[in-house]
């Protein structure tokens, strides 16, 4: 006879190993022990809910097909070892074998709840909206929560703490991971993370594929009935996280990133959560949590300057309560006038570990910026202003409009950079003290030197365009019509320059004023000559020469026919190009303009050479 209490104990062994509810005693009870029989061996009616791996009745693999292949007369089963393993009739000796695969609990990964959790009560409450009123109603899609927000603003903290708050709907265990998107570790790729998933999920090593793609479709076959809470820190793109998801709307994903993950908003419908900073007195409330009542209370106003310079950021302020608990002989006040006398002042925010140093989580954004944006970022902390336009950023780093507007896009979107309205940006200013110093260890000196002079030449040019409404007369608004667009012809702002430069011209032109209307007109030909509209280009140019000459301006008329001989060659007409540049010569040197001579000189020289019959003739 078989020990009642043995296979009592061997079945719920079996059961926890399962994804269903664990069997009861009365379910227990219902089973019919296996009997003697007249035949050899017993004979045996079990039915046993069972997990993937979950161990085998008999030796037999659970992935076996349905009916026994041996010939002759033997066990005969039906199901499979995912679901049901249901035994039909057996002869032999009945075995549970539990000994393949280790029985593990259901995995409960999430790390621990931080003590100080302060605030985010909006935000709790965002996400809790994103569940169902109770476990009666299944939502129809994958649930997944996506939360972004800059380095040291709390994203990590919010998503676990709600985590735990809510574990208890997901009875088939959480996943965790941390994927390394920003930090100064390797990015971590989607088939190790899934391994380790399938592993906490009960599947042996030699069940877990070698590729991605069907470690991916196991642990999505895995949690099909499981409800299983997946918490994704840290994550780098929506291209990291796809492979991680679950395909079942029974679990719940959260993922938390610098980056907005808008692909992941757009593609798989994850709900969007951008934390922003603290509020004033979530902020004094995070201080009172680390560094007591008491502390705060005796230097309130000391404490409420301490916040200011943290500018609400959550790191900052637990690093700042940090250093009021760990220098009981300083007052806030001294900690203040220390921090208000940083050269540097992130150097305040430095801690002995480097995860959670201002400087360094900073750095991880900064460092997985492509090279153009990086520069940008860098040369953004020269902005003599708070709030940052498209037209100035173009200025100051000497690209068109739509490229400074893809840049700030970018940094916007990994939160370097913060919104304001009317398409405008600013930093956040312990972001800003950082971009600083990032300019001065990476940007070369000329190079900084050259955007100063750009972000100047901005401003100048948005005096000049302030003049062109002051002016009352005809020449003084025509004149300021034309500096403005030339300023914009340094920044390469054709669409802007050309059609100053034309109302210009229009003006001078009506008051007769040839060397006005020349002075346009050499605008308008550098204009189109930079868009490589050639023709267009010589057009403008030769008017300006015409006009130069009617009001007897040899020099600018020099200057005129000098650019309009190189304009010839780019139109590919070598011929008026050295008509034009000998006529330019006998003027420069009837002036006396030796230094420009010897450049038309060579010019000539240049052409001669391109246009000679036999330069690629071989020597004999």
């Amino acid at each position: 006879m078989t020990d009642r209490p043995l296979f009592e104990r061997a079945c719920r062994e079996k059961a926890a190993c399962s994804a269903g509810p664990p069997i009861s005693g009365s379910e227990l009870a219902g089973m019919r022990r296996p009997q003697a029989s007249a035949r050899p061996g017993r004979q045996a009616a079990l039915r046993l809910t069972s997990g993937y791996g979950a161990g085998a009745l008999s030796g037999t693999e659970g992935r076996r097909s349905m009916t026994d292949r041996a010939q002759g007369e033997g066990n005969r089963y039906a199901g499979t070892a995912q679901k049901v393993v249901q035994a039909g009739t057996v002869f032999g000796g009945i075995r549970i074998d539990t000994s393949k695969v280790p029985l593990l609990p259901a995995p409960n990964q999430l790390p621990a709840t931080v003590a100080h959790f302060t605030g985010r009560e909006a935000d709790l409450h965002e996400l809790q909206r994103l569940l169902p009123d109770d476990d009666a109603h299944e939502p129809a899609t994958l649930l997944i929560s996506a939360i972004a927000g800059m380095a040291g603003v709390g994203k990590t903290t919010l998503a676990n703490y709600w985590a735990h708050r809510i574990r208890d709907r997901y009875p088939n265990g959480s996943l965790y991971v941390n994927l390394q998107g920003y930090s100064n570790e390797k990015v971590a790729d989607p088939g190790p993370v899934l391994g380790s998933f399938l592993r906490a999920l009960n599947v042996p090593d030699t069940e877990i594929p070698a590729d991605v793609a069907s470690r991916a479709a196991l642990f999505r076959s895995l949690l099909t009935e499981r409800r299983v809470l997946v918490l994704l820190d840290n994550a780098a793109t929506p291209e990291q996280i796809r492979p991680l998801l679950p395909g079942s709307p029974n679990s719940l994903v959260i993922v938390t990133s610098r980056s907005r993950l808008s692909g992941l908003i757009a593609r798989n419908g994850a709900r969007p959560i951008f934390l922003g900073l603290l509020s004033d007195a979530e902020a004094m409330r995070l201080l009172r949590r680390i560094a007591g009542d008491d502390r705060i209370d005796s230097e309130s106003a000391a404490a409420t300057a301490l916040a200011g310079y943290c500018a609400h950021l959550p790191l900052a302020l637990c690093i700042a309560a940090a250093r009021v608990v760990t220098n009981p002989h300083k007052t806030i006040e001294e900690l203040v006038a220390e921090l208000g006398a940083e050269r540097n002042r992130l150097d305040f925010f430095n801690t002995e570990d480097e995860e959670t140093a201002v400087r360094a989580v900073f750095s991880w954004s900064y460092r997985s910026l492509p090279p153009d944006a990086a520069k940008m970022f860098r040369l953004l902390s020269l902005y003599p202003v708070p709030v940052i336009d498209i037209p100035g950023t173009a200025a100051l780093a000497g690209i068109s409009k739509k490229s400074a507007r893809d840049l700030l896009d970018l940094l916007f979107d990994v939160h370097l950079l913060e919104s304001q309205p009317g398409s405008a940006y600013r930093f956040h200013d312990l972001v800003l003290a950082y971009a600083s110093e990032c300019l001065e260890v990476d940007e070369p000196p000329n190079s900084r030197t050259e955007a100063l002079q750009r972000i100047n030449g901005w401003h100048e040019y948005l005096r000049l365009r302030e003049c062109t409404l002051d002016h009352t007369t005809k020449w003084g608004h025509a004149t300021a019509l034309r500096q403005v667009g030339e300023h914009a012809l340094f920044f390469n702002w054709h669409d802007e320059a050309i059609p100053l430069l034309k109302e210009s011209a229009t003006i001078f032109s009506t008051m007769r004023d040839h060397r006005g209307v020349g002075l346009a007109q050499l605008g308008l030909g550098e204009a189109y000559g930079k868009l490589e509209k050639h023709h267009s280009c010589v057009q403008h140019l030769q008017k300006a020469a015409d006009e130069f000459a009617k009001a007897n301006s040899r020099v600018d008329g020099c200057t005129a026919l000098h650019e309009l001989g190189k304009a010839w060659v780019r139109a590919g007409n070598p011929g008026k190009a050295q008509g034009t540049l000998r006529h330019a010569l006998q003027i420069m040197e009837s002036l006396g303009k030796t230094a420009d001579a010897d450049l038309v000189l060579k010019k000539l020289a240049e052409i001669a050479t391109d246009t000679a019959p036999d330069r690629d003739r071989p020597l004999e």
